[in-house]
């Protein structure tokens, strides 16, 4: 692995980008096996390649951005018959591309420090297992968030997956039929945080 992270000196900028490769000897792999969840070792190893980049840009003082990004390319360097998977095959459940990109902005009431922010989310697509295994699709989520600070107490009234996405994470118990476990739904809370 090999990267490098900078900063300005004012701390309005800054950057943090790594590329890395692994060659993976006899490496774990999980599976559906006849239904039913395995894990497995594949002596012929994986290799992966990536990269991931971080910034952090603050044009002005109340207001922050940030995203974080992630390529990985990950597959098998053998076919394995007990796997059913084929030479060059991805891994499975490993996204080629994930990202996340933030912003937050903080409002110029000294009394309360008021926040509002977002994030959005983005898993790229992939595969459940090997051979003709179900592809995951891409899914994107969206949050916000406000809060404010009343005395020694911390509000933030938080909107998660703001849309609704139906994102697919996995395929869970496919003896029964392939269920998917999926993202959790749209959820409204407030949390309270407060110091001693």
């Amino acid at each position: 692995e090999a990267g490098i992270k900078a900063e300005t000196a004012d701390r309005s900028f800054g950057v943090d980008v790594a590329g890395y490769y692994i060659d993976w000897s006899n490496i774990q792999v999980a599976f559906n096996n006849n239904g039913f969840s395995s894990i497995h070792n594949a002596p012929g190893g994986a290799t992966i390649r990536g990269a991931e980049l971080s910034v952090t840009l603050r044009p002005v003082r109340p207001l922050l951005f940030s995203g974080a990004f992630a390529y990985q390319d990950a597959e098998l360097d053998e076919a394995d018959v007990d796997l059913n998977a084929a030479k060059g095959e991805r891994l499975p459940n490993v996204p080629r591309f994930t990202g996340t990109v933030s912003a937050d902005y903080e409002l110029p009431l000294d009394q309360w420090h008021p926040s509002i922010g977002a994030t959005i989310r983005h898993v790229g697509e992939r595969a459940s297992g090997f051979g003709s295994a179900y592809r995951l699709p891409e899914y994107t989520t969206v949050d916000l968030r406000t809060s404010l600070e009343l005395g020694p107490v911390d509000a933030q009234l938080y909107v998660r997956n703001l849309f609704d996405r139906l994102g697919e994470l996995s395929i869970a118990y496919p003896q029964f039929g392939g269920r998917e476990a999926i993202v959790q739904p749209r959820t409204i809370g407030i949390t309270l945080t407060t110091r001693f």
